[in-house]
C-alpha cells in the first residue's frame, strides 16, 4: 500500500460512518478556537489607537485645561501671543428634560462642533452644529434613548425653553454619555451640586511644538501662578491627584497635554498582553486535550481495521500512517 490516498479514503469513510462523533470532535476543537479569535478581534477593534485616544481627549488642541474658581484671564495671560481657546464644558451647566415618564439629565457642552479644535473629540454624525438659541445637538446615546431624530422638537425643563434638534454627535471616549451641545452665547443655568461643575477649555498654542516642549513651558508658567490644591501634568509625569474643591472658595487647575495622552501606559499594556496570552494558552490547552482524547478514542475504535491491515501484510509504518490519517481528516 503506497501513498496517503488509500489511508485518507479509509479515514474519510470512517468519519462519515460516525457523523455524530465527528461533529462532536469538530465542535469541541472549533468552539474554543472561534471564541479566542472573537475575543482577540473584538479587543483589537474596540481599542483606540494612540492618535484616536489623543483626538478623543484633546480634539486638535494642544492643551485641555479644566479649572474651578479661577477667572479665565488668570491663566490666559500665560499663553503665547496668538493662541486660541474655546470653552467646551461651561461651569456647572446641565440640562433636564422629561420624555414620557422618564427624566433625562446631563451636562451641557457649549461651542461650535465645526471648530477644528473639537474635531475627533466630538464629531457630527447627522445634521449640523447648533447656531441659534432654539437649536441643540444631542449626543448619540441621548438621541437613541429619546428616540429623537434631526428636525424634531423638544421641551427642556432646565433651562426652560423649546428647542429643535439640528444634529447628533458622537465621541469615541464617551459613547454612553447623555449630553447636549449648544451654540456659544447660550444663557446657561448654574445648578448647585451638579457633577462636573468645572469649566473646561481646549487651547491651541501659537507656534506650539506638539512633541511637548512648548506645551511643557506653558504649563510650568501656569503652575507657578496658582497655589495648592493644583494638578498639572505637562508630560505624563506621575504626580499626586488634586484635592477637588469642597466649596466655592477653593479652586484647582488641571492641564492635560498631548505628550501625556500619547505617552505609553505600561501597566495597562502589560495587563492586556498578559490577558491575551492567558486566553490563548487556555484555548490551546483545551484544544490539545480534546484532540488527544479524540485521537485515542478513534484509535481504539479502529483496532479491528488496524488488525485486518496488519494481517494482510501491512508494515508498522502503514499502521502508524493509518492512525495519523484519522487526525488529518
Amino acid at each position: 500500500m503506497k501513498g496517503w490516498r488509500p489511508l485518507l479514503r479509509i479515514a474519510r469513510r470512517d468519519a462519515l460512518r460516525h457523523k455524530g462523533r465527528s461533529l462532536l470532535i469538530v465542535l469541541l476543537v472549533g468552539v474554543p478556537v472561534a471564541a479566542m479569535s472573537a475575543f482577540l478581534t473584538v479587543g483589537r477593534t474596540a481599542e483606540l489607537t494612540v492618535d484616536q485616544q489623543t483626538a478623543a481627549s484633546l480634539g486638535q488642541a494642544d492643551l485641555s485645561l479644566t479649572s474651578f474658581g479661577i477667572e479665565p484671564q488668570e491663566w490666559q495671560d500665560h499663553l503665547p501671543a496668538g493662541s486660541r481657546w474655546i470653552e467646551v464644558a461651561p461651569h456647572a451647566a446641565s440640562f433636564a428634560l422629561v420624555e414620557g415618564d422618564e427624566l433625562f439629565e446631563g451636562p451641557v457642552l457649549q461651542g461650535d462642533l465645526d471648530d477644528p479644535l473639537v474635531e475627533g473629540r466630538w464629531d457630527l454624525v447627522k445634521g449640523r452644529t447648533a447656531e441659534r438659541d432654539d437649536e441643540i445637538v444631542l449626543s448619540r446615546r441621548l438621541a437613541d434613548d429619546l428616540g429623537t431624530e434631526v428636525g424634531e422638537s423638544l421641551t427642556l425643563r432646565r433651562p426652560d425653553r423649546q428647542v429643535t434638534v439640528v444634529g447628533i454627535a458622537i465621541s469615541p471616549l464617551y459613547l454612553g454619555e447623555t449630553s447636549v451641545f449648544v451654540p456659544p452665547g447660550w444663557s446657561l443655568p448654574v445648578v448647585e451640586g451638579v457633577t462636573g461643575g468645572a469649566s473646561q477649555w481646549l487651547i491651541d498654542l501659537a507656534g506650539s511644538d506638539l512633541a511637548g516642549a512648548d506645551a511643557a513651558a506653558v504649563v510650568s508658567r501656569i503652575e507657578g501662578s496658582f497655589p495648592s490644591p493644583l494638578f498639572i501634568d505637562p508630560a505624563g509625569v506621575a504626580v499626586d491627584q488634586p484635592l477637588r474643591p469642597q466649596s466655592e472658595s477653593e479652586h484647582f487647575v488641571e492641564v492635560l497635554s498631548r505628550s501625556h495622552v500619547m505617552a505609553p501606559h505600561g501597566s495597562g499594556r502589560i495587563a492586556e498582553v498578559s490577558a491575551t496570552y492567558v486566553v490563548g494558552a487556555l484555548a490551546l490547552a483545551w484544544t490539545g486535550g480534546v484532540a488527544v482524547a479524540a485521537f485515542a478514542v478513534g484509535a481504539r475504535r479502529r483496532l479491528r481495521e488496524v488488525g485486518l491491515v496488519a494481517a494482510a501484510g501491512g508494515a508498522p509504518g502503514h499502521l502508524r500512517s493509518m492512525l495519523l490519517a484519522d487526525g488529518v481528516v
